[in-house]
């Protein structure tokens, strides 16, 4: 299983689509980084000097927290094109590495060479696993570079509770206290839930090739359905106050951009729907379609 595993890795992070993809969602992470800093450094600049008298004591103007490095990283800020772009992204980019890999390697009968040689379903769990870290890494690795050159380009401060008509992280939205109070463990979260659902968007591409005979369609097929699960939401939520939820991974996965309450209820129960309809489609389906 070991030697399987480390095929599927190497098939699957040393292929020109993992390349390709990373390399897309790296240069919109720099450029993120490279607008945040042009704009905010601007501004920066003509108010850091400046300190408020508080209780006999003078302080730093508060806004400052505005534009810092907490406020400026892809997944902090809501200015640029380029973050907008990064998250729309993210299920096809996740997906273009290796979730196509199993349908065409039973196309061109590749499968049945390896069918007579192991165990299937150890062939299918270790291109599952492959799959899902080729997803993972499509997104970490782009939100790494944009962390890095922002932190290195910004100062951090603490942000300020005062400012959450700017922030736009409330009350009740996920992890918000820790925002104000450990603003990197927030970060740090954040990135990892990005990571997370990448993972599930390449799975989810992986399990609608059992379901869908072509190459192109199943990369987008995960993008079309959240696609249509936002049209769905927006027409439901202005038309009543009863929805009050956000539900669309691309806008939850970015700590501003949801209009509606990004839940934690909601965004771990719908991880857990894509594992399970994930995982359970590719064991069962690959373990039993005929292959010849």
């Amino acid at each position: 299983m070991k030697r399987l595993l480390r095929l599927e890795l190497k098939k699957a992070l040393k292929n020109r689509f993992f390349v390709l993809s990373v390399s897309i969602m790296t240069l919109f992470a720099v450029l993120s980084a490279v607008y945040m800093y042009q704009n905010n450094s601007a501004v920066l600049y003509g108010i850091v000097g400046e300190r408020f008298a508080e209780n006999g004591k003078l302080i730093d103007n508060p806004m400052l927290s505005l534009l810092g490095f907490y406020n400026a990283w892809v997944g902090g800020e809501n200015l640029s094109l380029a973050y907008s772009v990064f998250y729309t992204l993210l299920p096809v980019a996740a997906a273009l590495p290796y979730a196509w890999s199993f349908f065409l390697e039973r196309k061109t009968g590749y499968l049945k060479n390896i069918a007579t040689r192991v165990h299937k379903t150890r062939y299918i769990t270790a291109k599952m696993l492959a799959t899902f870290l080729s997803g993972t890494l499509t997104a970490l690795i782009p939100l790494l570079v944009n962390v890095v050159l922002v932190s290195a380009t910004l100062p951090v401060f603490q942000p300020e509770v005062n400012y959450v008509v700017y922030t736009h992280i409330g009350f009740g939205d996920l992890w918000a206290d820790l925002y104000y109070t450990t603003p990197l463990l927030y970060l740090t979260l954040f990135v990892l839930l990005t990571a997370l659902f990448c993972g599930l968007f390449a799975l989810l591409s992986f399990a609608v090739s059992f379901y869908i005979h072509n190459r192109v369609a199943l990369l987008f097929t995960p993008f079309l359905l959240f696609l249509g699960l936002q049209y769905v939401e927006n027409s439901i939520a202005s038309q009543t106050s009863a929805w009050s939820v956000e539900a669309v991974p691309m806008s939850f996965l970015h700590t501003t951009a949801p209009l509606l309450l990004a839940d934690g209820r909601v965004i771990f129960g719908e991880a857990a729907l894509f594992l399970l309809f994930s995982v359970g489609t590719i064991l069962l389906r690959g373990r039993y379609d005929e292959i010849y």
